[in-house]
């Protein structure tokens, strides 16, 4: 059985900045005087202060970006900023320019230099950014050349844009996601029986229309050519080049490119319409929540166990021995099964999980530190994430992104480790981490 409390975990990059972890207020006074330096975002006579009395209540950590839901229902973005991912109104950089605007600390997403307001939830994916509103309202930002926007039309945006559906705003949304430009949003089930809508890039059917070419506005996913659409659905998750929905029932359905066994019905062959994930011989059953990366997804289970399937070169799957797998696999802890999580997040090719004791566990590669650890490349087995010498504790979610690792606080706050190139850790640096940091909010 692996010990949870020993660290595990990474090499970075031979471009990647990385220092021992501290915080930002890292000075000598301050850690002689026994202050929490990386609890905290200033350093005020030799004591750690955190000034910000900020609260988020929702995360997402995209491919190079991050953002958080406020308490106020105002959104803040921060990282890379070369497709106006993080709504600002920063103009965009050329299409072909990587490396463009990018922001340190978090700043908000306005419209018309008015913050956009009454947001529940936010996904930030590859270039762009979407959020849902309390009255099921859909805004997208960023960049837009496959139409990951969904306004029915290409050419970019650095302040949100309303998602259209037919001939008028997209309504009732009550959760959206975002992948590799394309996205997915799910209806509410009053409104529309929980079917789902996907549009933007669609070279691989991940818009699960049956039609080839990219896709502008939202399109209802389809379970044949000639049936209804899909419905009853309760998430929808997104990668690159596949989609999948968790229905009302506790299966899981996925769509679009196949290989790696990333649909996870068995076989590499793609799909341009839902098919069910299997485990073993069996259908995937009793799962509550789904989470997708880059070729690789899992389902929590009832019981608290996780099952993961798809791409695994780099153990994201929690598993040794095998570079793929077509259908659902536990994820192992030594010799048994991973137990007692509440939720999931898979990222390119790191997974982790929140347990159920408010502590995260991460495993996959760790090349940038993303699974909180500094000690390996990568690990199959679940690594702890700690903060200063201690297990991270009251967490209440988590979300991975492209090589960084973002949770939230039970009391607001927001914490990121991992890659911070483009200063996707909100920190007020570029440099590379090993240990959680606390978000900067302004």
């Amino acid at each position: 059985q692996t010990d949870r409390d020993t660290q595990v975990g990474s090499m970075a990059g031979p471009d990647a900045k990385v220092d021992d972890g501290g915080g930002l207020a890292s000075s000598d006074s301050c850690r002689d005087a026994g202050a929490d330096a990386s609890r905290c975002g200033t350093c005020d006579a030799g004591e750690c202060v955190d000034t910000s009395d900020t609260s988020a209540v929702d995360i997402s950590a995209g491919d190079q970006h991050s953002c958080a839901v406020l308490e106020s229902g105002e959104v803040r973005c921060w990282g890379s900023n070369h497709r106006g991912q993080l709504g600002n109104g920063v103009e965009q950089t050329r299409e072909d320019q990587q490396d463009g605007p990018r922001e340190l600390l978090p700043v908000t997403v306005s419209i018309a230099n008015e913050p956009l307001a009454d947001v529940q939830e936010v996904s930030a994916g590859l270039d762009s950014t979407c959020a849902t509103q309390a009255d099921g309202g859909a805004y997208c930002w960023g960049g837009n050349h496959a139409g990951q926007l969904g306004i029915g039309a290409h050419g970019g945006s650095s302040v949100p844009l309303r998602v259209q559906f037919r001939r008028g705003a997209l309504q009732d949304v009550e959760q959206i996601a975002v992948g590799w430009l394309h996205a997915c949003a799910r209806q509410g089930m009053d409104a529309d029986e929980g079917s789902v809508l996907c549009w933007g890039y669609n070279e691989d059917q991940q818009v699960g229309s049956g039609d080839m070419g990219n896709v502008l506005s939202p399109t209802e996913v389809r379970n044949s050519d000639d049936s209804a659409a899909l419905a009853q659905m309760k998430q929808v998750a997104t990668g690159r080049g596949f989609s999948c929905a968790l229905s009302r029932e506790g299966t899981v359905w996925c769509w679009g490119a196949g290989d790696h066994g990333r649909l996870g019905h068995g076989t590499n062959a793609p799909s341009a319409f839902p098919v069910q994930v299997q485990d073993g011989a069996m259908p995937l059953r009793s799962v509550t929540q789904i989470a997708v990366g880059f070729a690789h997804a899992c389902g929590l289970i009832e019981g608290g166990e996780v099952l993961c399937w798809g791409q695994n070169r780099s153990v994201q799957l929690g598993r040794n021995g095998l570079n793929e797998s077509g259908v659902a696999l536990p994820v192992l802890e030594g010799s048994s099964n991973l137990s007692g999580v509440k939720q999931i997040s898979a990222g390119e090719s790191h997974t982790c999980a929140l347990l159920r004791d408010s502590r995260v566990v991460c495993w996959g590669l760790n090349g940038q530190k993303q699974l909180g650890s500094d000690e390996r490349f990568r690990s199959s087995d679940p690594v702890l994430v700690h903060l200063d010498g201690d297990a991270l504790e009251h967490v209440q979610k988590i979300s991975c992104g492209k090589e960084h690792t973002c949770a939230l606080r039970e009391d607001g706050k927001v914490f990121c480790w991992g890659l911070n190139t483009y200063g996707q850790l909100g920190d007020g640096t570029n440099v590379t981490r090993a240990a959680p940091m606390l978000v900067r909010f302004q």
